[in-house]
């Protein structure tokens, strides 16, 4: 008689113990984000190069302490940021950009584990994008359709639409609630 085999899916518990940690997550108030789209009068590359004199790189995140600017596909991209309007080297190509503030919110997961918690159930490989250099992804986390970026393993940030936000909240809750996880859920960070 064939050994039975133990099938388990893909958003099981894994078997190792979860060290006792904290996981915080929050919404970001006043967020804007941009779409920047290529034009028949100028490329994606030309905005990076006129704006930020940097190359675009698919998976790499160019960023300060007012703004982030992600590229998410070969001609388009995401200008992120707490200022209500574009900065101000975007005049050039104010027809690239489209407030799309609306449609997205962006959750934060901040804590010792949020990476490692995050690469349990997202559709790819955290640990190899950082071997690769890369700070964000557009992957699937779970059913939910989004992007994630982050400056360090502490912090994961995930951009998913509006719409969905709710949901994918007590998604997350209901997963940290699995791993044991005390849970902080807060509605921006200085609460």
């Amino acid at each position: 008689m064939p050994e039975s085999i133990e099938v388990r899916g893909a958003t099981d518990v894994p078997d190792y113990p979860v060290p006792d940690a904290s996981l915080t997550i929050y919404e970001t108030d006043q967020l804007n984000i941009w779409s920047v789209q290529s034009t028949h009068l100028h490329s994606l590359e030309d905005y990076f190069l006129g704006t930020f004199n940097a190359e675009p790189q698919i998976g790499r995140m160019f960023f300060s302490d007012e703004w982030r600017l992600i590229q998410i596909s070969p001609n388009r991209a995401f200008l992120i940021s707490e200022q209500s309007t574009p900065l101000q080297t975007t005049t050039n190509y104010k027809t690239m950009l489209t407030d799309v503030s609306h449609g997205y919110c962006e959750l934060v997961l901040s804590g010792e584990l949020s990476f490692d918690f995050v690469g349990l159930y997202v559709s790819a490989d955290l640990n190899k994008a950082l071997i690769h250099g890369k700070d964000n992804l557009r992957c699937r986390f779970g059913q939910y359709s989004c992007l994630l970026y982050w400056d360090n393993s502490s912090q994961v940030r995930v951009l998913i639409e509006r719409s969905y936000a709710r949901s994918f909240r007590n998604y997350l809750d209901h997963l940290m609630r699995r791993h044991d996880l005390t849970t902080s859920l807060k509605t921006n960070p200085s609460h």
